[in-house]
């Protein structure tokens, strides 16, 4: 699958920048995979969703800040750099977009004055590329 069928627009006033004041209170949606309906509820409700069977798996991982917005070296063109795990001291595994305009050996300037740079390297797995 392409990485590219995860991209959607999230309007930023949607986006939840800290965590809510009251944890047990943050929202919830539910989809009720019979039918199809959606529900919104709080995460305190979780248990009446639940049932004997059901497997909860917790994801505990830490996020960095992996994000890395900058321009093609020459053109200009747009690009954002996601690192997603070091390979080596100085290479990551990142996903790269517009990708199929990044080649091999591009130079992404990284912020306003270009003071850092990062070189898109290999193809990897689908849609990910060594940076």
């Amino acid at each position: 699958m392409h990485t590219g069928f995860y991209d959607y627009h999230l309007p930023r006033d949607l986006i939840a920048h800290y965590p809510a004041r009251i944890r047990r209170k943050c929202r919830m949606l539910v989809l009720d995979r019979q039918t199809g309906s959606i529900t919104h509820a709080s995460f305190e409700e979780l248990p009446r969703f639940l049932h004997t069977a059901d497997l909860m798996v917790f994801n505990n991982t830490q996020v960095i800040p992996a994000r890395l917005l900058g321009h093609k070296a020459g053109t200009g063109g747009k690009v954002e750099v996601f690192l997603l795990r070091k390979m080596e001291r100085r290479t990551w595994e990142a996903l790269v977009q517009p990708g199929g305009r990044c080649r091999p050996g591009t130079i992404v300037e990284i912020g306003r004055t270009g003071e850092f740079k990062v070189e898109v390297g290999d193809y990897l797995a689908p849609g990910k590329r060594a940076v």
